[in-house]
């Protein structure tokens, strides 16, 4: 197993906070998308740092409407908007966590997704 920061097999393994993530290496890719970038820049008149800023804040805007989508069936099932008003319902016993424990790790994880999307996209524009 590689250690937080060693390199194995060509995977750069890292830690962050208690997740840890795995980043593959891909040198090649970036000489396989300009070419197409820049065709495509080209093609609709525009500089290719504005066409990857775009691409990036749309990719990053659907991503968020269908986290947002599949949490908002989660609040409406539940009648909450955050994690703690989940936990709330299990603090009153108006909800049995035998039977819903699923559904409160799915809110907990869009929830967080959703945080870190909305962040990505501060950074992307």
């Amino acid at each position: 197993m590689a250690h937080p920061g060693e390199e194995r097999n060509g995977l750069n393994h890292t830690c962050n906070d208690s997740y840890i993530f795995t980043e593959v290496y891909q040198p090649n890719i970036m000489t396989k998308v300009v070419p197409q970038i820049d065709v495509i820049a080209q093609r609709l008149g525009m500089p290719q740092h504005e066409l990857v800023r775009q691409g990036v804040r749309h990719y990053l805007e659907s991503q968020q409407r269908e986290l947002q989508a599949e949490l908002n069936l989660l609040k409406a099932k539940y009648k909450v908007d955050t994690v703690e008003q989940f936990e709330d319902l299990y603090r009153q016993g108006t909800i049995e966590e035998a039977s819903t424990w699923r559904d409160y790790q799915q809110f907990d994880t869009l929830s967080f997704k959703l945080a870190e999307l909305i962040d990505m996209q501060t950074v992307a524009n």
